[in-house]
């Protein structure tokens, strides 16, 4: 949802961030919009992270904050070298990547689900997204910010709208639906510890409400909600040509007697707090544009020489590639003076460098070329570090959608039903020459079919709902002869 201009207006510039504006001296702590200190702590980072997950686009609108200007360099030189400087994508690809990784196969309910819960799931936001595409897309936030938010949503019913049953709920089609709040827009919350646990006793999210605007525009409200158990508030910036100020404008009870709202955790530092995991690929990932910003200022630098003549007048003179030059005076002379280059193999290895630390740094073969030369142990052992960090990360995401459904469930009286999430990441992947040679094995009956086919489908070659007895026994039925 996009935020309104004046959320926009307060965005403000740091020295290595841009982000919210915290509040500081208008951070009131009886106004809706107050932000804790837990909240304000972490947004730095998230801000920076996010600059760098934007790309090209937000570095180049950060300028200064990424690409420091020289001492001598003019501004004009400078707008020039920004606007040529682009972003090497690591931080994008690899949360991508990630995601790719945990999500390669959908969530997988266990048996006996509910027919009710599995059609909420195949549009689990009531806006066409699915269970298993709301779930990537919380992850990727996470994945970024280091955690995001499931608030788990009931229609707003109430006096005579209100159903008088559950099958009057089916009926008119009123269920629980998701909503993704980004960790940017959870702006304060209070828990207390509840059976050695820590349980939301208040939480407070900003958003934007799309009203009419004339015929054909539209405007954004801002908006607060706070939640507490079994209620809400929701308030709206009104604002006129002196001061604004944030107006009540709705509230109620809610049918459950907590909080509706999990976090999603990729990096968990404490109660609802989190550090964006790669941090230090965003870190890297600047160094990289900036050491490529030099470099390319370098090659134009080294590739235009700079013609220089002597003793002789310059009025008249036209000098180019396709001109001859002809000076009258016998003692005049001109030469070409060329850079020789000398720096840019050294800039072109740290270039390198930095790309072979942000295929570290992000668990994904970012650089093939430089992993070419490694020995099998050491890519096996890599891939389980990657695979261990990267199961961590898929069972924090999968305990807060098993949360997610509990609630779900709570709303529409149901049993909890549990989800799992994927967390095989060692596929072996079969070359079409291996495929051949176990072919070949099995026809010369030294490998039975079934294992070629068990073979296959660890490779994903065959799906996992192949069933190898169903074609045997297809296997074994003789083809049919054609008449005539």
């Amino acid at each position: 949802m996009p935020i309104s201009s004046r959320l926009k207006d307060a965005i403000i510039k740091t020295e290595s961030a841009r982000y919210y504006d915290f509040g500081g001296a208008a951070n009131d702590p009886d106004s809706p919009d107050f932000m804790s200190a837990s909240y304000t702590a972490q947004m730095p980072d998230v801000s920076f992270v996010r600059d760098v997950y934007g790309g090209t686009k937000t570095m180049r609108s950060a300028a200064r904050e990424y690409l420091p200007q020289g001492p001598t360099e003019q501004d004009d030189e400078y707008d020039a070298r920004l606007n040529r400087a682009t972003l090497f994508p690591a931080m994008q690809r690899t949360v991508h990547g990630l995601a790719g990784m945990i999500f390669r196969k959908d969530p997988v309910f266990e048996d006996g689900v509910s027919e009710a819960l599995w059609d909420h799931a195949q549009n689990i936001d009531l806006a066409g997204r699915s269970l298993a595409s709301f779930a990537r897309d919380s992850a990727l936030d996470a994945l970024v910010d280091g955690h995001s938010w499931i608030l788990v949503e009931y229609p707003r019913v109430s006096g005579e709208n209100a159903p008088a049953s559950r099958a009057e709920e089916r009926i008119r089609g009123l269920r629980p639906y998701w909503v993704s709040i980004p960790k940017s827009d959870a702006i304060n919350w209070r828990y207390e510890i509840m059976d050695g646990r820590p349980v939301l006793t208040m939480f407070v999210y900003r958003a934007a409400r799309a009203v009419a605007d004339g015929a054909f525009g539209t405007s954004y409200i801002d908006t607060i909600r706070v939640l507490t158990p079994g209620a809400f508030a929701e308030y709206e910036f009104v604002s006129d040509k002196k001061k604004g100020q944030w107006m009540l404008v709705d509230e109620g009870q809610t049918s459950l007697g907590y909080i509706p709202v999990v976090p999603v955790y990729a990096n968990r530092t404490g109660a609802f707090e989190s550090v964006p995991p790669l941090m230090d690929l965003a870190y890297e990932n600047v160094d990289h544009y900036q050491v490529r910003s030099d470099h390319r200022f370098a090659l134009k630098f080294a590739g235009s020489p700079m013609p220089v003549i002597s003793g002789a007048s310059l009025s008249g003179i036209e000098w180019g590639a396709n001109r001859a030059l002809f000076l009258e005076d016998s003692g005049a002379s001109a030469t070409l003076l060329e850079a020789s280059g000398n720096s840019l193999a050294a800039s072109a290895q740290e270039l390198r460098d930095i790309e072979g630390r942000m295929a570290a740094l992000g668990l994904q073969m970012l650089v093939r070329e430089s992993r070419a030369a490694e020995t099998a142990q050491a890519k096996a052992i890599d891939k389980a570090d990657s695979d261990s960090m990267l199961a961590v990360m898929a069972g924090q995401i999968e305990d807060a959608l098993n949360e997610a459904l509990a609630i779900h469930a709570d709303y529409i009286g149901e049993e909890q039903m549990y989800l799992s999430v994927n967390k095989d990441y060692r596929n072996q992947e079969i070359e079409p020459a291996m495929l051949l040679a176990l072919l070949a094995q099995v026809e010369a009956g030294r490998l039975p079919l079934t294992e070629m086919w068990a073979i296959m489908q660890r490779g994903e070659i065959l799906t996992d709902q192949f069933d190898a007895e169903v074609a045997l026994a297809n296997l074994e039925v003789p083809e049919p002869r054609l008449l005539g």
